[in-house]
């Protein structure tokens, strides 16, 4: 079940993705298509989206996974790589959903807890914004602790 630990740690990360994917775009612009002559920076920082966004994954409950919401549309139809857009929006969804189960585990410590529909379509959502290959490597969050492991300097090769 998803709780505030958890909800903070997707903030974190699509924090993270705002971030990776500006930095993506101030050096290879929006709609880079990826070649054989890819240089291995922009590899890497794709890469660091793709971990990024399965980290959320791996948080996000597992019934959500099997069918997201894609209320963005899917982005991996027309890019690349996520932009930065796209996770701007994901950081709102995430705001969304720290806010609505925050407001689940007040309730819950008063006895009035029942549960947030909110909560269910937002993580939904949040799940229609990754790409789809992030939600199949998914690792039970219990047993591992991604976020803590998963690091990258943002300097110029």
């Amino acid at each position: 079940m998803i709780n505030l630990d958890k909800t903070r740690v997707i903030l974190n990360e699509a924090a993270r993705l705002v971030e990776l994917t500006a930095t993506f775009q101030a050096r290879y612009g929006k709609n880079y298509v990826m070649h054989m002559g890819t240089p291995q920076d922009a590899l890497d920082l794709n890469e660091c989206i793709l971990d990024s966004q399965a980290i959320i994954a791996n948080l996000i409950e597992p019934e959500i996974k099997v069918t997201p919401h894609y209320r963005y549309g899917k982005w991996w139809e027309r890019s690349q790589v996520m932009t930065n857009c796209t996770a701007q929006q994901l950081m709102t969804e995430a705001c969304r959903l720290m806010s609505a189960v925050a407001h689940f585990e007040a309730k819950h410590q008063q006895g009035k807890a029942t549960w947030d529909h909110a909560i269910t379509t937002t993580q939904s959502a949040i799940a229609g914004m990754l790409h789809p290959s992030t939600l199949q490597v998914v690792t039970n969050p219990e047993d591992t602790h991604p976020e803590m492991d998963h690091h990258i300097h943002l300097s110029a090769s």
